[in-house]
């Protein structure tokens, strides 16, 4: 079978063998996407080096799109936080900044009918208001 499990293999061998070939792989941001922010971890061209993989500067990203992109960068930090947190006011922050719902009503209605369908895997919320 091919696939990503083949890529690492040739990843470990251009390491070991000092071959600098390029391949895609997802990195912290470390200034290879300037305009985009550092704690991001960004997919992107890299080589594979007697130094590890390094990822390969790229040109900044047209305005709109590093604005999206940090949009949808929070909404993902606001839900991690939200489920590790156990907190049920982060959970609907994080709806709203989806985009899917209209108010913070439908929000909070819609989280605590995700959260009491889903109490059995998610029980670090049982402490949360309303449910």
């Amino acid at each position: 079978m091919s696939g990503e499990h083949e890529q690492v293999i040739d990843i470990i061998d251009s390491i070991r063998t000092d071959a600098g070939r390029v391949y895609s792989a997802n990195l912290p941001n470390q200034g290879q996407v300037p305009n985009f922010p550092p704690d991001a971890i960004v997919e992107g061209p890299c080589i594979a080096d007697a130094g590890g993989v390094r990822p390969i500067a790229q040109a900044p990203l047209p305005s709109g799109i590093a604005g999206t992109l940090a949009g949808r960068l929070a909404w993902v930090e606001t839900t991690v936080d939200a489920a590790l947190e156990g907190s049920r006011d982060k959970f609907i922050q994080a709806l709203v900044n989806d985009g899917s719902v209209d108010s913070l009503e439908t929000a909070a209605t819609l989280a605590d009918d995700l959260l009491k369908a889903q109490a059995a895997y998610l029980p670090q919320f049982t402490g949360s208001a309303d449910l």
